[in-house]
């Protein structure tokens, strides 16, 4: 069924979109693995992210979305994810989809 949007991030050929129950739903360009599915095929309508790859096998919750030209970064469970490019903009070793993440959300 439809899913309620709750905010939307655009990146150069990718989007974002995150619903008001915390999925992750992406589509577009994913040369660089950066919708976060597992694979680099590219998607004209939105695919929702497996929320398991976030935390230890758990459904965690994601708050925040931010879309690059090649990666995604986002906030779930109070930790920072990134997939796509592998040292785009300086982020370490990143996967065609969500792992382990960087570290502890925190903001200076």
């Amino acid at each position: 069924g439809r899913k309620k949007c709750s905010s939307v991030s655009c990146g150069e050929r990718t989007t974002g979109f995150l619903t008001v129950e915390g999925e992750l739903f992406m589509c577009g360009a994913n040369k660089s693995g950066q919708l976060g599915l597992g694979d680099r095929h590219n998607r004209n309508e939105p695919w929702p992210v497996d929320s398991k790859a976030f935390g230890s096998g758990t459904l965690a919750q994601v708050r925040q979305v931010a879309c690059g030209a090649h990666h995604t970064l986002c906030v779930a469970g109070g930790q920072l994810y990134a997939w796509g490019l592998k040292g785009m903009n300086g982020l370490p070793g990143t996967t065609d989809m969500p792992g382990k993440p960087l570290g502890e959300a925190t903001f200076i």
